[in-house]
């Protein structure tokens, strides 16, 4: 199944669906809550990468929306701070995993790969660079 890349930041996104790309991946990316929304609607995704906040929406939203409409699909929050409580909060609101901007793309795919596949997150990796 395909990711969803949601970011605000057009570079951000760019850099994601090449290296998504390169390993395989068909990932497609949108800038706000209200175009995420609609993509979960018009196709299954496996994943959802969303920025902690984007434009007209925040992240921890677009999660507790993907809890209730799209279970099966596992969110993913990207974080520009290092932020203990905003990500227990994403997993509360069921996100898959935590991860801090900037980070390695190596570490990204460390959560997108078992998330595709329906492995439960590695738990050293839920907070991934988070040191929580």
């Amino acid at each position: 199944a395909p990711v969803l890349i949601v970011d605000g930041n057009p570079q951000m996104t760019a850099l994601l669906q090449r290296y998504l790309a390169r390993q395989r991946v068909n990932a497609q990316a949108v800038s706000s809550l209200a175009e995420a929304q609609a993509a979960l609607v018009q196709q299954a995704f496996g994943v959802v990468l969303t920025d902690a906040f984007v434009p007209a929406g925040d992240g921890l939203a677009l999660l507790r929306y993907l809890r209730q409409t799209v279970p099966g699909t596992r969110g993913i929050l990207m974080t520009a701070f290092r932020a203990p409580d905003l990500c227990r909060q994403a997993l509360d609101a069921g996100a898959y995993a935590c991860l801090a901007k900037p980070f390695k793309l190596q570490a990204l795919w460390d959560l997108v790969q078992p998330a595709l596949q329906g492995l439960p997150a590695p738990e050293a990796r839920r907070y991934a660079d988070l040191g929580g």
